[in-house]
C-alpha cells in the first residue's frame, strides 16, 4: 500500500468533464491496492459543464476519512446523481457552502435511499451545512441546507445553461451571504478569477519569455599559437576551439 494524505485542491476551474471528483481509498488501476487516502481539502473551485456525456455521477467516494468540500460550485444538471457512495463508511466528512445540482438521484449510497438515509449510512457523523442543492429531487436532506427547485432559482449572475456562465450570486439572490462564514455559498468568483488569470490568459506578468531564444554566448574551449612567440617578420599559426559562434 501507499499513502496520500493532506492533499489540497483549491482555486481551479474544471470544464466539460463527465465527473467532477472521485475519491477512492483503493487504486482501481492496480488491482485494488490500498492507498491510505485521507485528509483531502477541496475548496473554491468551479466545476463547469459537468456531465457532458450524461448518465454519470458528479461526485463519488468510498471509505476515505477526513474529506472536506467547501465553497465549490458544481454545474452538473445533466448527471443522474450528485454524489454516489459505496464501500465502508467515511469518517469526518465535511460538506459546507457548496452549490450542487442533485440530478435524478441526488446524494445516494449503495442500496440506500437518497438523501439523509445514505448520508447517515456512508458518512456517519458528517457535517452538511449551508449548501445550496438545486434540482427536482424530493428526498430528505439534513437541516440547515437550502433546497432549490432549479438552477434558475439559485440567483447566479449568469447561469448560461451551466456552461461558461458567471456563477457569482447576485445581490438579490436568496442565498447571498448565506454561508456558514457569512459569505456566499459556492466559489468566490472574484478570488477564483484572480487566481486563474495567468493560466487563462497566459499573461503572467513579470518576465516575458522572448519569442526566439537568444543565441548562446560563444565559449572558447582551447586556443594555441605555434610557435608561442615570434619576432618581427616571423609567422605563428593560431588554432582554437569555439562553441556557439557562427562567424569571426
Amino acid at each position: 500500500s501507499s499513502d496520500l494524505a493532506h492533499f489540497t485542491f483549491t482555486n481551479n476551474v474544471i470544464r466539460h468533464s463527465t465527473w467532477a471528483v472521485q475519491v477512492h481509498s483503493k487504486d482501481a488501476y492496480s488491482g485494488g491496492t490500498a492507498i491510505n487516502l485521507n485528509h483531502l481539502y477541496i475548496a473554491n473551485n468551479v466545476f463547469d459543464d459537468i456531465g457532458v456525456w450524461g448518465n454519470a455521477n458528479t461526485l463519488q467516494q468510498d471509505e476515505t476519512p477526513y474529506v472536506t468540500f467547501d465553497h465549490n460550485t458544481f454545474l452538473n444538471e445533466r448527471n443522474n446523481s450528485a454524489f454516489v457512495m459505496y464501500g465502508n463508511p467515511s469518517s469526518n466528512f465535511v460538506f459546507t457552502n457548496n452549490i450542487l445540482g442533485l440530478g435524478l438521484y441526488g446524494i445516494k449510497g449503495d442500496s440506500q435511499a437518497s438523501g439523509t438515509p445514505s448520508i447517515n449510512q456512508f458518512l456517519p457523523g458528517s457535517v452538511f451545512s449551508k449548501n445550496v442543492f438545486y434540482g427536482a429531487n424530493t428526498s430528505p436532506y439534513p437541516a440547515g441546507n437550502y433546497m432549490v427547485s432549479s438552477a434558475s432559482g439559485v440567483g447566479f449572475t449568469s447561469y448560461n445553461n451551466g456552461n461558461g456562465g458567471n456563477y457569482a450570486l447576485t445581490s438579490s439572490s436568496a442565498y447571498k451571504n448565506g454561508g456558514t462564514d457569512g459569505k456566499d455559498p459556492g466559489a468566490d468568483m472574484n478570488a477564483l478569477t484572480a487566481a486563474t488569470a495567468c493560466a487563462v490568459s497566459g499573461n503572467c506578468g513579470g518576465y516575458t519569455p522572448p519569442v526566439n531564444p537568444p543565441s548562446p554566448v560563444p565559449a572558447i574551449s582551447s586556443f594555441t599559437a605555434s610557435p608561442a612567440s615570434v619576432t618581427t617578420g616571423q609567422v605563428s599559426t593560431l588554432s582554437w576551439n569555439v562553441s556557439g559562434a557562427t562567424s569571426l
